[in-house]
């Protein structure tokens, strides 16, 4: 049968380590699917404040919107 995957994985990490005085979070660049990496420039952590970051991972489209929304409402409030 024929099967279509609108979803695929596309890799990658994020970390996160934090205590009372500080906060580290990291991300790789690269983006892949499977064993093919289709880019080593894909930027996962975005900061949206002099406080804050935020960092994405999964399908890139998806996480360049939601930071792109939440700039925006940021901005408005």
């Amino acid at each position: 049968p024929y099967t279509t995957l609108f979803r695929s994985e596309n890799g990658g990490t994020i970390l996160a380590i934090s205590s009372q005085t500080f906060a580290i979070v990291a991300g790789d660049t690269r983006q892949s699917e499977g064993y093919s990496i289709q880019t080593r420039y894909a930027r996962k952590c975005h900061q949206l404040t002099d406080e804050v970051v935020m960092a994405v991972q999964g399908f890139q489209a998806d996480g360049s919107a939601l930071v792109k929304r939440v700039k925006q409402r940021l901005e408005v409030s």
